[in-house]
């Protein structure tokens, strides 16, 4: 289950309930809505899980260099915000970088 794409636009627009400088609390607004996963679709199609043995399981399948579909909307608010990119919207060795760094601090 999820929202449709009109939604979610609504949603991340300047007057939306959800705007997209709190991408935390987005997710923790559709997990409410929606359970623990559900899918998003605008451009592309994302799914999104608060369970942690979903995590791993996508993690431990998707080898070592990932490649991601490009999170464009993503970047974009990332970038409108100043805030840093982390591990959403990056592929490859710069994903491969990222998570390692992040499994040091976790």
């Amino acid at each position: 289950p999820g929202p449709n794409g009109l939604r979610t636009m609504l949603d991340f627009s300047p007057l939306g309930t959800l705007r997209g400088d709190r991408f935390n609390l987005y997710l923790s607004t559709r997990h409410e809505q929606y359970g623990k996963i559900f899918k998003e679709k605008l451009e592309l199609e994302f799914v999104f899980t608060c369970d942690p043995n979903d995590i791993r399981a996508v993690y431990r399948n998707e080898g070592k260099f990932p490649n991601h579909p490009n999170a464009e909307p993503i970047m974009i608010l990332r970038k409108k915000t100043n805030s840093p990119h982390g591990i959403i919207g990056t592929t490859g060795e710069d994903w491969y970088r990222t998570r390692q760094t992040i499994n040091h601090i976790a």
